[in-house]
């Protein structure tokens, strides 16, 4: 039996590692970005043998279902944007480049937040940097083009910046949940 868990795990660990393609350079964008009043860019390398690197940046607003989870949002009447953010991801394919599957990975994100009291006619900045991991999955429409709904789970802190307003606190949760869908092009080898 242990021989037979053996080969069935290095079956599964060569199968892993093996190159489906060859490795492809996309451009992304996070449609989430621009259905919230913002924008994002997104450059991303996959290595032939599955593993990838991303780097990004963008704006966006908070939504309000988001402020409005504030314990005081009914007073301030709170407006938040994240004015920049910067995005490192890196992960694994599981079925590689060009190819619909899913895909696991860390993610940093570097974050410049703006946040108003409307009440108070009074806001602050400060910066949040968040770090975590992410899941995924490619669905590819043709060999190019794909959309990659992703979900992610981040540890988030303040370290520049007052989150206060005139003593008013605007918390920042210390676990993040994130998601998002892309929509990419992918140039390189089939």
């Amino acid at each position: 039996m242990k021989r037979i868990l053996w080969a069935a795990m290095i079956g599964c660990m060569s199968w892993a590692v093996q190159p489906s393609h060859a490795g492809s350079f996309a451009l992304e964008a996070d449609a989430a970005a621009y259905a919230l009043s913002g924008y994002s860019g997104i450059a991303r390398y996959t290595f032939d043998r599955g593993f990838d690197v991303a780097l990004g940046g963008g704006r966006f607003d908070l939504p309000g279902f988001v402020v409005e989870t504030q314990e005081n949002f009914d007073a301030m009447q709170w407006k938040a944007e994240v004015s920049g953010i910067q995005v490192f991801r890196s992960g694994y394919r599981f079925h590689g480049a060009h190819r619909n599957g899913p895909a696991i990975g860390v993610i940093v994100m570097n974050q410049a937040w703006e946040v108003e009291s409307r009440t108070l006619r009074a806001g602050t900045s400060f910066k949040v940097l968040s770090a975590g991991l992410t899941l995924g999955y490619y669905q590819h429409f043709g060999s190019r083009f794909y959309l990659y709904p992703t979900m992610g789970l981040t540890s988030d802190s303040v370290y520049d910046g007052e989150h206060t307003v005139l003593g008013n606190e605007y918390k920042v949760a210390p676990l993040g949940v994130n998601g998002s869908v892309h929509m990419g092009w992918e140039f390189g080898g089939e």
